[in-house]
């Protein structure tokens, strides 16, 4: 009983891990959106991101013209 219980945990765990994704002015919205390699844009943040993930964005002016259709 107790192994099944520990691989049912483990798999949840090894699925239900969330993303950060980073945001800069002077990123790349062909980059993987790491903190080292961070996005460009908000669009492609938003596209990149699913529930439970997080994006972080440096500082500096974005800009951003598309409506916003996604809930948290």
């Amino acid at each position: 009983m107790r192994t099944i219980l520990l691989t049912v945990l483990l798999v949840v765990a090894a699925t239900a891990q969330a993303t950060d994704y980073y945001v800069a002015p002077n990123g790349d919205d062909h980059a993987a959106g790491t903190k080292g390699a961070p996005l460009r844009t908000i669009m492609r943040a938003q596209q990149a991101a699913k529930a439970g993930d997080t994006v972080y964005f440096r500082g500096g002016v974005y800009t951003y013209t598309a409506g916003v259709n996604r809930c948290a």
